[in-house]
């Protein structure tokens, strides 16, 4: 097997995720919007249909996991004001922590694509 035609071909998948996920978070453009560019560019409907579902399908699994990095956050930073008997008030970490599970939550459930 030729090597130089598995690393093309990696290197244009990865660019075909990044440039439909940029579409859809970045340009704010929903998934119709995302398939028809894709089938306008010569691309099939079916693929372009499994490929950006695929790309919606990753995001919220992401964001979804980072709803658990905001809630350890969170928990720290009560749990050390708790330890510290309230001499220290550990409210960043609280905030960020609060601010990572709201806007995750928001992109992994809420935000239609």
């Amino acid at each position: 097997m030729d090597t130089t035609s598995a690393t093309a071909l990696d290197y244009n998948t990865e660019q075909l995720v990044n440039a439909i996920a940029n579409d859809l978070m970045e340009n704010d453009q929903s998934r119709d919007q995302v398939i028809n560019k894709l089938v306008s560019a010569g691309g099939s409907y079916c693929d372009a249909t499994l490929a950006v579902d695929a790309v919606i399908n990753g995001v919220r699994h992401a964001f979804r996991r980072r709803i658990w990095t905001g809630l350890a956050w969170v928990a720290g930073g009560i749990a050390l004001t708790v330890l510290t008997g309230g001499t220290l008030i550990f409210y960043g970490a609280v905030l960020y922590g609060a601010w990572e599970m709201i806007r995750c939550a928001y992109n992994g459930y809420l935000k239609p694509y």
